[in-house]
């Protein structure tokens, strides 16, 4: 079986003076210049064998947490939807430490909840594993501060995306509950009805 080579588009922002990268007419993120680009589309493409399988990196330590990481492809939509809401308020280096997400989960970031602590096993440095709360990250860049460390703007994406989940089920359960008290008192009129 063969498969489609995967289509690969640079196109210079004039907006933002970084070159924009698209896989598959999807955008990706961008790089500062066209070189950067083909490199990063060529490893990208490289990391998508067939366009089917779904990476699950839940799984960087043995032990568990009652908090659950979302499946790759839930976290890569919700950092495409940030993106475009990003860009569509010109907050560029909001765009730009997304798309460091994007990038990292794409090239095999490791995540796993640990006592209310975000473990993110490092895609640049084998074997590291940084260690990132409400406080900060134990990478070099958390340390000089919380804007420039993609860790934390991870761990703050998925503790919204928790939240976010949560909030649905509570308005699922609300609905069904509603949908039950409904069924009861229709059940209970037309009973009192036919006697």
């Amino acid at each position: 079986m063969t498969t489609k080579p995967a289509a690969k588009t640079i196109r210079y922002d004039r907006e933002t003076r970084d070159y924009a990268l698209y896989l598959n007419d999807e955008f990706v993120g961008y790089a500062s210049t066209y070189t950067e680009g083909q490199v990063i589309l060529d490893q990208l493409a490289a990391s998508i064998p067939d366009g089917t399988a779904e990476d699950d990196y839940s799984d960087v330590g043995p032990e568990r947490s009652d908090l659950l990481i979302p499946p790759t492809a839930d976290i890569l939509s919700t950092v495409k939807e940030r993106i475009e809401t990003a860009r569509l308020h010109e907050d560029w280096p909001g765009v730009r430490q997304l798309d460091r997400i994007r990038q990292n989960l794409l090239n095999g970031a490791r995540l796993q909840w640990h006592a209310g602590d975000l473990l993110i096993q490092s895609v640049n440095n084998p074997g590291q594993v940084y260690s990132t709360n409400g406080r900060g990250c134990s990478c070099p860049n958390g340390q000089k501060g919380k804007s420039e460390c993609w860790h934390v703007a991870t761990y703050d994406l998925l503790l919204e995306m928790l939240d976010d989940r949560a909030a649905a089920a509570d308005i699922l359960a609300d609905a069904a509950a509603e949908r039950e008290l409904g069924r009861r008192i229709a059940m209970e009129r037309a009973a009192r009805y036919a006697a």
